[in-house]
């Protein structure tokens, strides 16, 4: 629930039923990186930190892994996820949008807005989910976002 909340643009009842869901169960680690999208979306940066970083143990990240994390600033962590990413599309496919958050993150709206072109262009069938994120706010009213969701007969009633 707390995810079809977020990408709805409710974030504040998606924080509300995210954190009553780590209540039950702490250890999903897509729990944790669904907060960390709200708080983000919300520019509560140093909490959504707190989550991604949680997140990333649960996955399987060392120790030494979480302490560096820890220690970079917004825009180092989201160039390394960055980097990350680029390592994993190496071995298998990574989902284009994953990109296209990083780079909005990064203020890079131009490549952001690429690899959503891109994801369409692959046909990605949950695309129009993955857009309704509210980090894409930012890019709502961009033209070429616009014609990716006029493609997807998607219509967006949130603004930037």
């Amino acid at each position: 629930l707390g995810y079809y909340l977020l990408v709805d643009g409710k974030v504040d009842a998606a924080l509300v039923q995210l954190e009553k869901t780590l209540a039950l169960d702490s250890s999903f680690a897509g729990t944790h990186e669904r907060l960390a999208y709200a708080y983000f979306a919300l520019g509560r940066d140093n909490e959504a930190a707190t989550e991604w970083m949680k997140m990333n143990e649960l996955r399987g990240a060392s120790a030494d892994e979480i302490k560096t994390l820890t220690a970079m600033k917004p825009k180092q962590y989201w160039q390394f996820h960055l980097n990350e990413l680029r390592k994993k599309s190496k071995k298998g496919y990574i989902f284009l949008d994953e990109f296209a958050i990083s780079h909005l993150q990064l203020g890079d709206t131009d490549h952001a807005i690429s690899y959503i072109e891109k994801a369409f262009d692959a046909r990605r069938q949950d695309l129009s989910y993955a857009l309704a994120n509210p980090l894409y706010d930012k890019v709502r009213s961009n033209p070429r976002f616009v014609a990716v969701l006029s493609k997807l007969d998607v219509q967006s009633d949130r603004h930037e």
